[in-house]
């Protein structure tokens, strides 16, 4: 039952993570464009964070921002079963 329960809770931990740091992207692209962004394309952006809360797993991709970071590999397979 305390492996489920860990499981479940590094799960959400590491959609957090991962949701905090698209949101951060989003704000800074939005101080960067200030104007220049429609709100249409400003709510899809803020969709994609919701998403991925909703999200408990993500596909596996080459292209993310977490593989630059030391031992994101081990972290990742900690999180997926």
């Amino acid at each position: 039952m305390i492996i489920v329960l860990k499981k479940i809770f590094l799960r959400v931990l590491y959609a957090s993570l991962t949701s905090t740091t698209i949101a951060l992207l989003i704000l800074f692209i939005g101080k960067i464009f200030k104007d220049k962004l429609t709100p249409r394309f400003h709510h899809i952006l803020w969709l994609l964070v919701l998403i991925r809360l909703l999200m408990p797993f993500a596909p596996e991709s080459n292209l993310s921002i977490f593989n630059l970071l030391p031992g994101s590999k081990d972290s990742i397979s900690l999180v997926r079963p």
